[in-house]
């Protein structure tokens, strides 16, 4: 489907990750997502099947490709964001700290037009411990700090029209806005929006709702997982709730939508990977009911 086609149910494509997040798809229509708490990268040729690509030893989360066509992926188990070749799966650190300080288990990336890759960095972070920030790296890999202080930063976007940074603070609810112009770099900006009030998780982290991954659409508007909300929320340019995409899947797997949408370019189609966690569901049942979807 087209990213404006609101009403369409999402499609499963494949099974067997044990927590899918961070989807994406290269020039060539290949798809690739990870699986964090599975430690590996997954993909799924045009017609083939999704199966597992790589482990990075870690536990990988979001996931980019670069300029050049690697996989650049935030791995939170590592402490690290990775590049990988999609040719041979050979990966490498490309950054893990920033001022001689540790990532504290990066989530999420992306990259703005100056091929300057943005990174969230939200591990131990909370509304009682608001120790996230956000990086950016620049071609050199030089590593500056954009914002701290955040209650887990998470999804992140570049506008189309590279003048800012959009941040998901996921304990607040608050889509962040940060000025990418030279004059005025990583100044704070008016939030977009709030999705939601302010709470903190419960012990099962079963409340632990907010905005997650995102990705812009063709037509401009802003698609964003709304973890443990069931729903990918578009909001529009300006900040307006444009519409709600429902998440009409396995009972299993209901309201518990995460990770990173992504605009399939070649085909028009929006991709999701809804992470699953079970409180006391074994690794076994969690990967039966784990899964990577189209709205088609």
């Amino acid at each position: 489907m087209d990213v404006d086609d609101h009403g369409a149910a999402p499609v499963r494509i494949g099974t067997g990750l044990v927590f899918a997040e961070g989807v994406n798809v290269d020039r060539d229509g290949t798809l690739y997502c990870v699986d964090v708490e599975g430690r590996g990268i997954w993909r799924m040729p045009p017609g083939g099947d999704l199966r597992e690509w790589v482990r990075t030893g870690g536990g990988p989360n979001g996931s980019r490709f670069g300029p050049e066509g690697d996989l650049f992926v935030a791995d939170c188990g590592r402490r690290a964001v990775l590049r990988l070749s999609t040719a041979t799966g050979a990966g490498a650190v490309y950054a893990d700290r920033c001022d001689g300080w540790p990532f504290r288990g990066p989530n999420d990336l992306c990259f703005g037009p100056d091929s300057v890759l943005y990174v969230t960095n939200p591990g131990g972070s909370s509304l009682r411990q608001r120790i996230g920030a956000v990086y950016a790296v620049a071609p050199d890999r030089t590593v500056r700090r954009i914002v701290g202080g955040l209650a887990f930063p998470n999804g992140l976007m570049v506008t189309p029209d590279g003048a800012a940074l959009v941040v998901a603070e996921t304990h607040t609810g608050v889509l962040r806005r940060h000025s990418l112009d030279p004059a005025r770099r990583d100044e704070e900006l008016p939030p977009l929006v709030t999705l939601r009030s302010a709470r903190e998780p419960d012990v099962t982290g079963t409340n632990d709702a907010g905005p997650d991954g995102m990705v812009f659409g063709a037509d401009g508007n802003l698609y964003v997982a709304h973890y443990n909300g069931g729903v990918v929320r578009v909001i529009g340019p300006g900040g307006a709730l444009v519409d709600s995409l429902p998440w009409r899947s396995h009972a299993d797997e209901r309201g518990f939508l995460a990770g990173q949408p992504v605009r399939d370019r070649r085909y028009g189609r929006l991709g999701v990977s809804p992470g699953h966690r079970c409180a006391r569901a074994s690794p076994v049942h969690a990967a039966m009911v784990t899964a990577c979807y189209y709205y088609a």
